[in-house]
């Protein structure tokens, strides 16, 4: 439950030397699994800056190494599975197919449309999962988004606010 909510690294790095050995020791193993990680995912986003940036495409990162430092101390002690990228609108089908130079494809179910991005990126190497959620075999999915929101559902969003503050 720990892993699936997000809360394995931060009470390995907070709680560590308050929970039993065996805790301790898988633990260690998770950060040390996710810095694994974290150092993957740096490089594949040089590389994936270094195409964009070399084809004269501008972008941004979004969430994950983003959220550095405001967020935790230590991009090593925050799980992340994908590299967030948004680019405008007249960029967004050459970063594409950029990405797809280095060997990334296309992933997902069919008819899923997601409402705010192109469909995920990954290079497919043959990995299955293992229940390991910091498995630094894991391969890292890019999303390149086109918008930031959609505005109907910041609008909806808004009234709730609203709604809710007034006590009704």
């Amino acid at each position: 439950m720990a892993d699936r909510s997000q809360l394995t690294l931060p009470l390995a790095v907070r709680c560590r030397h308050e929970v039993p050995a065996w805790v301790q020791e898988r633990l260690d193993g998770n950060l040390q699994n996710n810095a694994i990680r974290h150092d993957r995912i740096l490089d594949a986003y040089q590389e994936v800056a270094r195409v964009l940036s070399s084809k004269g495409i501008d972008f941004m990162v979004l969430k994950g190494l983003a959220q550095w430092p405001h967020y935790c101390d230590d991009l090593r002690h925050r799980p992340q599975y994908d590299l967030d990228l948004y680019c405008p609108a007249d960029a967004i089908q050459p970063a594409f197919e950029a990405i797809q130079s280095l060997g990334y494809e296309p992933f997902g179910r069919k008819g899923r449309t997601a409402t705010d991005h192109l469909p995920p990126l990954i290079r497919k190497t043959g990995w299955r999962p293992t229940g390991d959620y910091y498995d630094p075999d894991m391969p890292l999915t890019i999303e390149l988004h086109f918008r930031f929101w959609m505005r109907r559902r910041s609008v909806l969003a808004s009234i709730a606010r609203t709604d809710f503050g007034s006590g009704e």
